[in-house]
């Protein structure tokens, strides 16, 4: 094979293999109308988007409502909706009695796949004082339930608790991406809502010992140094 051939070759294989990611369809989730006009209810149903080079589709299927009745007898809202960074899986919290309800669903070409649910303790039925956020294959649940009460819950794609701690010099809680870490950010001086931001040291538990079921009190260490602290707290 001569040398122009082998050119013409090098492109042709780089084009069909680049091509592959351009080619998969990319996803986005919205929430529906609400069931009140002008109401605080963002919707209780869900429309899943395809997304390719040929433009922007609604997948057969929407909307996807979760048949959950609220603490006001109407089916559940959403109130929040958190992707994965991969798009591949979306987290949705919904109306809850007395709490909010966390909802996980597959992401797939034929549309959104019900995997799990469970309650996410905040302290009220709606997220006041609480935020949620993905984190790798992670949902981080941050909330205040009581005075001097900080709460963080981190939910896996299969529904587990791998981790739950409530502190009243909590900053944050983190975990690496193979779930095998989690990281407690924490202050030494704190308030009504926790600890106060921001953190100064971080301690290290290993959650094949358990941190869930709050067996495991220990850490492996605790760290003070500055780079660090700031490395997986900021």
């Amino acid at each position: 094979m001569n040398a122009k051939k082998m050119v013409r070759l090098a492109l042709l294989l780089s084009l069909l293999f680049g091509a592959g990611p351009l080619m998969a369809a990319d996803y986005s989730v919205t929430t529906v109308r609400p069931i009140t006009p002008n109401a605080f209810d963002p919707g209780n149903g869900l429309n899943l988007y395809s997304i390719t080079a040929k433009g922007v589709e609604l997948v057969k299927g929407s909307p996807h409502v979760f048949r959950q009745i609220d603490f006001t007898g109407q089916l559940a809202s959403v109130f929040a909706v958190v992707m994965s960074p991969d798009h591949d899986f979306v987290y949705v919290v919904y109306s809850g009695t007395p709490q909010p309800v966390v909802v996980g669903y597959s992401i797939t070409p034929k549309g959104l796949v019900y995997k799990w649910q469970k309650v996410f303790t905040t302290g009220n039925e709606r997220l006041s004082h609480a935020t949620v956020i993905a984190e790798n294959d992670f949902l981080i649940g941050d909330a205040h339930p009581a005075g001097f009460v900080h709460l963080v819950a981190i939910f896996n794609q299969s529904g587990e608790i791998i981790a739950e701690e409530n502190s009243d010099v909590l900053v944050s809680g983190h975990v690496n991406r193979n779930g095998k870490f989690y990281y407690s950010c924490r202050s030494s001086t704190s308030d009504s809502f926790g600890g106060v931001p921001p953190a100064d040291s971080v301690a290290v538990f290993d959650l094949k010992k358990g941190l869930a079921s709050r067996t495991n009190t220990v850490p492996e260490l605790i760290s003070k140094n500055p780079t660090f602290v700031r490395s997986i707290c900021n």
